[in-house]
């Protein structure tokens, strides 16, 4: 037989409610005390604690994207350097610290599409549009970023202004490709 007895247990500060669980059978007589005080105590506890955990997950989620801006970018000077393998001089980025910072990191941005192939899905994007970016020698390397999509997206079209994030990578070896990439990367606007 299982019994559930309330009681109150009174001491000299207090007056607490008190629960006996009690089973009663041929072969056992046992039984529990709770108060009232403790239990509510510890489903405080194990509200606060998911609490928490929740609060905490969604805080690493928000910090471990930064917003940056192509003046950030900027943080770059370059070294002209003689290449044997393909017969001419071609600029090796020297990241500053601020973009030293940033490498391997998720970062958000905005800017304009450069579809250079739509085919290979190989798309830039620029802080400038078209007629004044990089390619047309109206702006810097730094001005551009290569961004390797996660996934394909319809509507990339020139001069479109988005806004994506992804991990960035600094690329200051790989001649065929740009200073900056960003791999995985995500289109939200």
């Amino acid at each position: 037989m299982l019994t559930l007895k309330r009681f109150n247990h009174i001491t000299k500060k207090s007056r607490i409610s008190c629960y006996h669980i009690g089973v009663k059978t041929k072969f056992t007589n046992f039984g529990i005390r709770f108060d009232e005080y403790r239990i509510k105590m510890n489903i405080m506890r194990v509200f606060l604690l998911i609490f928490g955990f929740i609060m905490m997950s969604g805080m690493s989620q928000v910090k471990s994207q930064t917003v940056i801006t192509w003046e950030v970018l900027k943080d770059v000077e370059f070294v002209e350097v003689w290449s044997e393998e393909f017969q001419a001089v071609y600029m090796v980025p020297k990241f500053g610290s601020k973009v030293k910072s940033l490498d391997g990191k998720q970062v958000q941005i905005r800017g304009y599409v450069i579809p250079v192939d739509v085919l290979a899905d190989y798309y830039v994007l620029s802080a400038n549009p078209y007629s004044s970016c990089f390619f047309c020698g109206q702006a810097g390397p730094e001005s551009v970023m290569e961004i390797q999509l996660s996934k394909q997206y319809d509507g990339l079209r020139m001069d479109k202004i988005i806004t994506v994030k992804g991990k960035l990578r600094l690329n200051a070896d790989d001649i065929l490709q740009l200073n900056y990439i960003l791999e995985d990367a995500e289109v939200i606007e």
